[in-house]
């Protein structure tokens, strides 16, 4: 292994041949060395220092008076080193970006030497190595010639950001991140400072303009302390396992019956991963099971993993961006633009699963207490959302590194140390997503206070059939209308287009999708079919309906994908009208379609694709569906995080992770076995307790 790459390069530029004596020195420097003569030395410094540091120079930060004393006291005797050729101080440079090749390719992210950089030290120990990722924006010039460049330069903007917008959630796209390795003395404020001083002459020459930043949370050193809170919970979380490993072996060699365990000793037995296996891995469909739903829920399920998943690509440094840019283009994106339909369908599915079990209890005389429905609704959601709200805010920052480690990763802990009381009371997406723990998990708040409210709708619905259908189209509309105003009236966007602003992107994902009132629709779609499914009795469709049912289905989808299919193109220009129809009605063409599939299947009329959809493999992608949704987006996005170098961009290599999609789903059997599926089973044997209770 040759491990000092550069001096080699310097050394065969003179045709030296001793370079295996430099491989095997620890701490080398040039005028140490004996085995080389005077004038070798003297060589080979006057080549590096005249020639190879004027052609790229080292990042200093002695060039002003305003950085801290003792990072200009580490960075001189760096510098000094440096020119002497002291192999530490030469590790340091070549950690740091050099102007790469390609950058009208897109090619802009340069991500130096991360784990050079932190591993780097002096030989008296005071200098260590820190890694730093500025945000340099290059202003729009006024130039045509140089506007095209521009253009290029940022792969034709398949969206818009700014240098000080959140970039732990959604990349900030017009930045550059170049990364510097400097003294560890020195704060985020001197390489600042340094880079803005390294740049004047280039923007006074050039006429250019440049935005640059440098984040606290952008600068890195090796050093990774353990807060207490992690220990604790980390002795906690020991303990929990260590207690479902022992019932799990008492279990197993007691053979307890797994149907008929009841009171504590049942509860206590619900941790046993003999029965959590069982339940997860069973084929038994449920009593009264709706069976297309599962496969529904599948196939979104996939899709918004898709989008989740184009959201980390977007984070990455790639040599040829703007191959990334036409592959957006294209119509393989047309998906990942329609995140707003995606998680709709799991609102109508909410409020379906919601209505037919309501009615079917009614139907059967069985009483039904409120209070209990809620509890019930929350043993089973809380805690495995707050098993990922502690992984995130606690043990996450320890298990990896990487160029954005911080600003991603340890900056989403950060809000989840800070609100995770908010996802305990599901009222996390009236805040934003900025600064949300788990910024996916504004879907779990919306669906939350929707079943709060859906009492009132079903039970006017059960007393009087024609009010209560009435009071659904009523609210329908009203969200609908509403939904409409905010987009059109304030120029928001909710849809990834070219030259999106991200600015427009938070206004239209703070003030209408996480919003429970202007999501409404898709629920109350799915109460009114769930209602129906339970009062209306299987039948067979005529042929000449169930093709025009179908036609009419595969129409309602098509129109759900129009307005993306126009953003997908670069020479699309925004447009308030098209994104107040998406918003507004895109929804509701979408959920019909699958109202359409479930209720043509559930009336007897099976067709090729509802029977795939009713494989019974799907039940087992429903059980852990929950636990998916809540670890895909922290896995992606800690493997964005941890991206050490730009890659070349290639469709079907970048999408299909297969490690990653492997680790999504071993996470999500943890989650579902050790929190999810237990928790269930409590409720099951308490409600059941309940019950017996009562009829006594």
């Amino acid at each position: 292994m040759f491990k000092y790459i550069f001096f080699y390069i310097v050394l065969v530029n003179f045709q030296f041949i001793k370079t295996e004596n430099v491989v095997n020195q620890k701490n080398f420097n040039i005028s140490e060395h004996e085995n080389y003569s005077d004038n070798e030395k003297q060589s080979v410094t006057e080549y590096f220092n005249n020639y190879w540091l004027k052609q790229l120079p080292a990042f200093d930060l002695t060039i002003s008076d305003t950085i801290t004393p003792k990072c200009r006291l580490h960075s001189e005797e760096y510098q000094q080193e440096l020119q002497n050729l002291t192999l530490w101080a030469l590790k340091m440079y070549d950690a740091s970006a050099k102007i790469p090749l390609g950058i009208l390719s897109g090619n802009l992210n340069q991500y130096g030497n991360f784990d050079e950089c932190l591993n780097t030290h002096s030989d008296n120990g005071e200098i260590s190595g820190q890694y730093c990722m500025a945000d340099i924006e290059i202003m729009e010039p006024n130039s045509k010639y140089l506007r095209e460049l521009h253009s290029l330069i940022y792969a034709h903007f398949p969206m818009r950001s700014g240098i000080n917008d959140p970039g732990h959630t959604a990349p900030r796209w017009s930045s550059i991140f170049w990364a510097v390795c400097v003294p560890a003395s020195c704060s985020h404020e001197d390489v600042e400072i340094g880079i803005k001083n390294t740049l004047k002459s280039f923007q006074e020459k050039s006429g250019i303009s440049l935005k640059i930043r440098v984040f606290n949370e952008s600068c890195q050193t090796a050093e990774n302390e353990i807060s207490w809170a992690t220990i604790l919970i980390g002795f906690l979380l020991t303990i929990f396992i260590g207690f479902v490993f022992i019932i799990t072996l008492i279990d197993y060699f007691l053979q307890y019956p797994l149907d008929n365990i009841h009171g504590m000793h049942g509860i206590l037995l619900a941790f046993s991963l003999r029965r959590t296996l069982r339940n997860v891995f069973s084929l038994d469909r449920p009593k009264d099971d709706i069976e297309c739903v599962h496969g529904v829920r599948f196939f979104n399920m996939i899709l918004i993993y898709l989008i989740h998943k184009s959201l980390g690509v977007l984070f990455a440094g790639f040599v040829n961006r703007t191959d990334l840019t036409e592959a957006m283009s294209s119509s393989v994106s047309i998906p990942g633009r329609a995140v707003y339909l995606l998680t709709d369908t799991f609102l109508m599915l909410s409020g379906m699963l919601s209505a037919y079990s309501y009615f079917g209890r009614k139907n059967r005389g069985t009483q039904i207490h409120l209070k209990d429905e809620y509890i019930s609704r929350l043993i089973r959601i809380i805690p495995p959302m707050m098993a990922m709200v502690l992984f995130v805010g606690f043990f996450q920052p320890h298990i990896g590194s990487g160029p954005k480690w911080k600003s991603i990763v340890t900056h989403s802990a950060k809000l989840c140390q800070n609100y995770w009381w908010r996802n305990l009371l599901f009222i996390q997406n009236y805040f934003g997503e900025e600064v949300m723990c788990l910024p996916h998990s504004h879907h779990i708040g919306s669906e939350m206070q929707l079943f709060l409210v859906s009492p009132l709708f079903f039970w006017t619905l059960w007393k009087w059939k024609k009010l209560g259908i009435m009071m659904l189209l009523a609210a329908a509309i009203w969200s609908t209308v509403l939904r409409f105003n905010v987009m059109y009236y304030n120029d928001y966007s909710v849809s990834f287009h070219f030259g999106a602003s991200i600015k427009q992107l938070y206004a239209g994902i703070n003030n209408m999708y996480i919003i429970p009132t202007h999501r409404a629709t898709s629920y109350l779609i799915g109460a009114l079919l769930g209602y129906y499914l339970r009062n209306i009795p299987k039948m067979t469709i005529k042929p000449a309906v169930l093709n025009t049912g179908q036609t009419a289905a595969i129409i309602l989808l098509c129109l759900s994908m129009y307005e993306p299919t126009l953003m997908s193109q670069k020479s699309y220009k925004h447009n308030s009208i098209d994104e107040a129809w998406f918003a507004a009605f895109g929804s509701i063409t979408w959920c019909l379609f699958w109202a359409w599939i479930i209720f043509s299947d559930y009336s007897g009329n099976r067709n090729m694709f509802t029977k795939f959809l009713s494989w019974p493999g799907f039940l087992i992608t429903t059980r852990i569906s929950y636990a998916v949704y809540l670890t895909q987006l922290p896995i992606i996005l800690q493997n964005a995080a941890s991206t050490r170098a730009s890659e070349h961009f290639q469709f079907s290599t970048v999408m299909y992770n297969f490690h990653e999609f492997g680790c999504i789903i071993i996470a999500s059997l943890v989650l579902t076995l050790l929190f999810e599926t237990p928790f269930e089973t409590i409720k099951k044997i308490c409600l059941k307790r309940y019950e017996n209770k009562l009829n006594n």
